[in-house]
């Protein structure tokens, strides 16, 4: 009698190494710490499948539980994540890394829907355990939009599994009465959030250019919208500011807001305005080195961080950007290749197919040797007399760009074109599919090689990858260029002759742009360009735009006249 007495008086204590917070720490402190991607596997097996607990655990219990180790593995997670976005890290862009994220987020979430369900249809007196429920619900809801923003990473827009998911965390909440209690998410942020302000979040995540935006961007602007979701428009009716809605019982992206929208009870209305002041405050504060503690891991890539600004500004004005030239769809076979050194190779290429000259010099193919080694003088004759024929410039072009490694090259499909731009589908998309990579292409027919910019990826209406190109001026020509009377470290790493030529490209033979490696512009610096053997002394003036394995820079003429000679 007096053991069970004692027993009422202290609590029934679980021997279950997930039924209290000691034997949860126990159980967690078994987990090394020393690799993230290591501490989200071994959570993951804890998390998977938590409905296997119900019969050991009481909800109350579970719920407890899911709390602990969601928090146990926050520090992983935030340290995965920030490795994965980083150059120079393990983790950069790493396959393993983005696949152990997702999984986390899709099993959080998984896990705190079972506990608001098994709440739900239980025979606990939840009047106490409201705050405990909120948490629940907003954690639940910030991992399945952090789930958004990964598969955004990877340029996958949210499709109608999502937003049904997302509508069903929001009506577990509403069903438990606490989707608008607010409160701090995690103890190691000051955040203070609710679960429709996590919604909200994830919502006007999709009101913003995502498409064009690189990674580092889209998680600058995440953190942004967590911080400033609070303020967000979600209202019943539209008003003049209104600038998107979105159906809650046809749930999909939010679309632009227009006069002649129907309205309905299911509808709900969303309007930028609001995101303008503080989106100022935050450019007024990176100008004056005023970096808020969310923003400051990520600030070695400032001058992203600076262009999402500008993007973002231009988006969110009443009159949002439009295209400054009218496309027309067209249908086109066309040919990629990936990386400066490549283009600039294709653009050779093509250069050397328009002079029209043949490959089939004597003894410098394969077959010339063998068939002067089997038919003698007869064989040489027959080789002479296919010389003198004339060649067809667009066969030399495609045998000079299969003499390499096919799979180098990509097949995609030009599906509209403009004077400034290309859109185009792809097969798949690949690791190296980023925005602002420069591309090679030739379109089918056409025997120019040319260059571009990748400034948008994302998903057509039949799923299929869409990338949109930023077309530069063409034809371009391969070019080489040094510094004049001066000694510079990258400009001598960079060379691969004895002269100290780099390659480049020059955009338009009368043009006054190039593009060279990353790290050789140094503005007013004396160059000699070297384009087909005749050289022309410029000097670099601005760098226009930047990618991973290139800059655009401009130039001007460093002397009125030079006629240009020939490099001796």
């Amino acid at each position: 009698m007096l053991n069970k007495l004692a027993s009422l008086l202290q609590g029934e204590k679980s021997n279950h190494p997930l039924g209290s917070i000691p034997n949860l720490d126990h159980t967690l402190s078994e987990i090394p710490l020393t690799d993230p991607s290591r501490v989200l596997l071994d959570v993951a097996a804890l998390i998977e499948d938590v409905d296997r607990y119900d019969s050991e655990l009481a909800p109350a219990a579970l719920r407890q539980a899911v709390l602990h180790i969601d928090t146990f593995a926050r520090p992983a997670y935030n340290e995965l994540l920030l490795a994965y976005l980083l150059p120079g890290t393990r983790w950069h862009a790493s396959e393993v890394a983005w696949a152990a994220l997702d999984r986390h987020c899709l099993l959080l979430t998984e896990a705190y829907q079972h506990c608001l369900e098994v709440a739900l249809s239980g025979k606990e007196d939840l009047s106490r355990a409201k705050m405990q429920l909120a948490l629940c619900s907003t954690r639940a809801m910030q991992a399945w939009v952090e789930r958004k923003k990964l598969h955004h990473l990877r340029y996958r827009p949210p499709d109608l599994e999502w937003w049904l998911a997302a509508h069903k965390l929001v009506g577990l909440a509403s069903q438990h009465n606490v989707i608008s209690l607010v409160q701090q998410v995690y103890a190691d942020s000051p955040l203070v959030h609710s679960t429709i302000h996590a919604y909200l979040t994830g919502l006007y995540l999709e009101i913003a250019p995502v498409s064009n935006l690189l990674p580092i961007q889209l998680e600058v602007l995440h953190r942004w919208l967590q911080q400033n979701a609070n303020t967000f428009e979600f209202s019943e009716a539209p008003h003049a500011g209104t600038t998107h809605f979105i159906s809650l019982h046809n749930p999909g992206n939010p679309t632009r807001y227009t006069s002649s929208v129907i309205h309905s009870p299911a509808m709900r209305y969303c309007s930028t305005q609001r995101l303008r002041a503080p989106l100022l405050l935050l450019a007024h504060n990176l100008r004056s080195q005023t970096v808020p503690e969310w923003l400051q891991p990520l600030m070695p890539q400032k001058a992203a961080i600076d262009k999402l600004m500008q993007t973002l500004m231009r988006h969110w004005t009443d009159q949002p950007p439009e295209r400054s030239s009218p496309r027309q769809s067209d249908s086109a076979p066309m040919r990629v290749v990936h990386g400066f050194s490549l283009a600039r190779r294709m653009i050779a290429c093509s250069a050397f197919a328009k002079r029209g000259k043949s490959l089939n010099y004597r003894g410098s193919e394969m077959q010339s040797l063998f068939n002067e080694l089997r038919f003698g003088e007869a064989g040489r004759q027959r080789e002479n007399i296919f010389d003198d024929q004339t060649v067809d410039p667009m066969e030399t072009l495609i045998k000079l760009e299969t003499s390499g490694d096919k799979q180098m090259m990509d097949e995609w499909l030009r599906v509209d074109s403009s004077a400034t731009g290309i859109g185009a589908v792809m097969p798949g998309l690949r690791s190296r599919n980023r925005i602002g990579e420069l591309i090679g292409f030739r379109i089918d027919g056409h025997i120019d090689w040319r260059i571009g910019i990748l400034r948008r990826i994302g998903r057509d209406a039949q799923k299929r990858v869409s990338i949109g190109i930023e077309t530069l001026p063409y034809p371009s020509l391969s070019a080489q260029v040094r510094p004049n009377n001066v000694e510079l470290t990258v400009w001598s790493q960079a060379s691969e002759a004895g002269n100290g030529y780099v390659d480049a490209v020059l955009i338009e033979a009368e043009g006054d742009t190039l593009l060279l490696l990353p790290g050789l512009f140094v503005a007013e610096l004396s160059v000699n360009l070297l384009v087909d053997g005749k050289r022309r002394n410029i000097i670099l003036t601005e760098k226009i735009d930047h990618g991973n394995d290139w800059e655009r820079v401009r130039f001007r003429e460093a002397e009125p006249t030079p006629e240009s000679t020939p490099e001796p």
